[in-house]
């Protein structure tokens, strides 16, 4: 009978290791499924297969892996899905992860390298630029394997932010820091191109023009797409800037081929529209505008289909994860029995043992027994008060499918204003666009010559100044966001109209530059206005608008 005991107690160890190598498996195969997903563009898919690795990671206190799994959830939903709040919230967790764990170093510098490029994206140069100098501190002061390749990439992407920012002066003196910094090809040639930015920038027209050249034409730097589409645009800038429109439509033409995501084209049909416009070339104008329109169309078509699949998705990895619980449970309540039974088979074991040893302690063994029944009652009324525990915990799933139907709510509430946003950014692109015409056939003499004509025009574009699409905006904006007005006129009454309408495209995650387009402004006088409105707030300048616009 003792080694009976022996072997159950074996096989149970055995079970627990066996269980251990079973999650460690599944785990590497989940990551395998997510990274071929991202490789197809199958997101949804992807953040399936991460969200099931990470529940595996949780239940195992894998912490290295949960950081890597958070750094890539926050990636994917900023790039693909374009939610800055919800990927800020993985970067934050992987971050809080780390603060535990000293020792994650690269993990660190891999998560504030994407805070970074995800301010970046956002068009808060600012803070992209703080959380990119955080990271290269880091690269510089440690001793990484890598430390090269990280200190000349990180130091690219900071000079670059300068550049962005304006701070042309500072992004040469980040530049020349790195320069000397010797690494593979592509972070070399990558530092070549943005050095070639920066003297762009500067006014050293002829300098980045031979810079820019020489690389397009390198064997080594052709291997490497990223940066043949940044000369390619550099080199169209140059060329746009030397009045050699043709050449500057050809080279933004070819960086059409490269990096066929949505959002790179809709910058650059806005640029050839633009190209087109000095060109006088008018029908192709209105033609790369209308491609500008039909882009973001169908990036807004495609996001919402990504975010849509992307919900469903978490809806069922709950859905997973209750039953991941309801298992646990019922894994808890087996083991309870196991030991319950192991108990009872010592105590059968020993008083066995004590009556063929001595009859006579024969009345002292019944009372031990009896008073080990008692345990076995009170084993069984704790099993009690944990099935009851597993139905507070069903009371605690029914809930939080209540917030899940809260945040589709909300979802649905973040879809109209993105509709109200690409509405106002058309409205506003047409009227840019026909105001652009205008002036155009206002120089042509036989047209100045006819006053008839010049008086229409004149009323035309006193027209498009008018601001009657806001009363029409504001009408449709009160519905989806009902309250949000309200709120700022009380809390905020020095706020004119302007500013209120300014902070409604702030609220839909419209950038400065959007803005500006709709205002008919400059992104500077845009980035002004909001200066002046952050004082009339009185919140100070580090803090986020937008942020702030969201807790409302």
């Amino acid at each position: 009978m003792k080694s009976k005991f022996i072997k159950t107690i074996l096989f149970f160890l055995l079970g627990i290791l066996l269980h251990a190598q079973e999650a460690e498996k599944q785990y590497k195969s989940l990551m395998n499924e997510a990274s071929l997903a991202l490789s197809t563009e199958n997101y949804p898919y992807a953040i399936e297969n991460f969200g099931k690795a990470e529940l595996i990671a949780k239940k195992n206190n894998w912490s290295d892996k949960l950081v890597v799994i958070k750094n890539n959830l926050g990636i994917i939903t900023y790039e693909e899905l374009s939610n800055y709040g919800e990927a800020l919230g993985y970067f934050q967790e992987a971050m809080e992860i780390i603060k535990k764990n000293p020792s994650f170093r690269k993990e660190k510098i891999s998560v504030l390298n994407n805070i970074g490029a995800l301010y970046g994206h956002k068009g808060d140069y600012q803070e992209s630029i703080k959380y990119y100098k955080e990271a290269y501190n880091l690269v510089k002061k440690g001793s990484l394997e890598s430390k090269n390749y990280l200190q000349k990439i990180l130091g690219v992407n900071i000079a670059s932010f300068y550049d962005i920012s304006g701070d042309h002066e500072r992004s040469k003196i980040m530049l020349e820091e790195v320069k000397t910094i010797e690494t593979d090809t592509y972070a070399m040639q990558l530092w070549k191109a943005t050095y070639a930015e920066n003297l762009f920038l500067r006014g050293y027209i002829k300098e980045a023009q031979e810079l820019a050249e020489n690389l397009l034409n390198s064997k080594q730097y052709n291997k490497e797409e990223t940066c043949q589409v940044c000369i390619l645009e550099l080199l169209s800038k140059i060329y746009e800037k030397n009045n050699e429109i043709d050449k500057a439509i050809l080279y933004t033409d070819k960086a059409l081929i490269y990096n066929p995501g949505w959002k790179p084209k809709i910058d650059r049909y806005k640029r050839l529209a633009n190209l087109y416009i000095v060109k006088s070339d008018l029908a192709k104008a209105i033609k790369y505008k209308d491609s500008v329109i039909l882009a973001k169309d169908s990036l807004e078509h495609r996001i919402n289909k990504q975010l849509f699949q992307t919900y469903k998705v978490k809806f069922d990895l709950q859905n997973y994860q209750n039953k991941l619980i309801l298992n646990k449970k019922k894994q808890q309540a087996q083991l309870t029995l196991f030991w319950v039974i192991i108990a009872a088979i010592l105590i059968l074991f020993f008083f066995l043992y004590r009556w063929q040893k001595n009859r006579i302690i024969k009345q002292r063994q019944e009372k031990k027994l009896l008073e080990n029944d008692q345990k076995i009652m009170s084993l069984q009324l704790e099993k009690e008060k944990k099935e009851h525990m597993l139905l507070e915990n069903e009371v605690g799933i029914l809930k939080q499918k209540a917030k899940l139907k809260q945040e589709s709510l909300k979802n649905r509430i973040a879809e109209k204003n993105r509709k109200l946003s690409a509405k106002a950014l058309y409205l506003s692109n047409r009227n840019e666009l026909i105001e652009e015409i205008i002036e155009s056939l206002a120089i042509l003499p036989d047209i100045a010559k006819n006053k008839t004509i010049v008086n229409n025009m004149k009323v035309l574009k006193q027209h498009l100044k008018m601001d009657s699409e806001w009363d029409e905006f504001i009408i449709h904006f009160e519905k989806v966001n009902p309250n949000f007005l309200k709120y700022l006129k009380s809390n905020h009454p020095t706020l004119s109209t302007n500013d209120l309408r300014f902070l409604c495209y702030i609220y839909m995650n419209l950038n400065l530059k959007e803005i500006g387009i709709i205002f008919n402004i400059t992104y500077n006088a845009a980035r002004i206005r909001k200066k002046r409105i952050l004082e009339k707030m009185g919140l100070s300048k580090k803090e986020s608008l937008y942020s702030y616009l969201l807790k409302i």
